[in-house]
């Protein structure tokens, strides 16, 4: 895990000295984005002159709360976001800052030319599902294929299938404490106009989409 968090004192097997063949290795990274990146000054970022993770394909990335504004800055200094094929958000849509967080995630999205598969995992904040999943597909850029997400009832998984129409796969996945009626689900659909194909498993349902009927 790459820390970016000024506050923290985390131990490294790195040198001092960073040797970039070390880092061309690194396909996979987390993140946790923190207030903390705001601190970094323009200055301090355009000191480094070359992007650290050049070949990172599969990102992982986890806020907790109010999306940093200079997120997407330090980012591209770090790593080549065009090489990103698989993104991971955990993320908190706080009502107050659920704005700001949309924006930086659409202009993430817009950065990762190559991405295709998206792993959404929003914490149980809103109150207004409906607005929630509205929210959620605004952020779906059509370039992304895959998608596996977090899910609260068969409404949300409705949603999904009737308005984002360029996904081939989809993972919903759903709290140990709720329940899926799949036979609900199963008829539910019928509403789609396209061929699928259905895998369930303990709380989560896979769906392949296919060419329209």
């Amino acid at each position: 895990m790459y820390q970016t968090d000024l506050k923290k004192i985390s131990s490294s097997n790195f040198t001092t000295r960073s040797n970039e063949n070390d880092m061309d290795n690194v396909e996979k990274l987390q993140l946790q984005l923190t207030k903390d990146l705001n601190i970094l000054s323009k200055e301090e970022n355009e000191l480094l002159t070359h992007v650290f993770f050049r070949n990172v394909t599969n990102l992982t990335i986890d806020n907790t709360s109010e999306w940093p504004q200079s997120s997407l800055q330090f980012l591209s200094t770090i790593l080549d976001l065009t090489r990103i094929t698989r993104l991971s958000l955990s993320v908190n849509f706080i009502p107050e800052h659920m704005l700001n967080t949309v924006a930086n995630i659409k202009l993430l999205l817009s950065k990762t030319s190559n991405l295709h598969s998206l792993l959404l995992f929003d914490y149980w904040t809103p109150d207004n599902c409906m607005k929630r999943m509205k929210t959620i597909c605004s952020i779906i850029s059509s370039n992304i294929k895959h998608l596996k997400i977090r899910v609260k009832d068969i409404d949300d998984i409705k949603y999904i299938l009737e308005h984002i129409e360029h996904l081939t796969s989809v993972t919903f996945e759903y709290a140990q404490i709720l329940t899926i009626n799949r036979q609900e689900f199963i008829q539910s659909l019928t509403c789609v106009k396209r061929y699928c194909s259905l895998w369930d498993s303990q709380y989560a349902l896979h769906v392949w989409l296919g060419n329209k009927k």
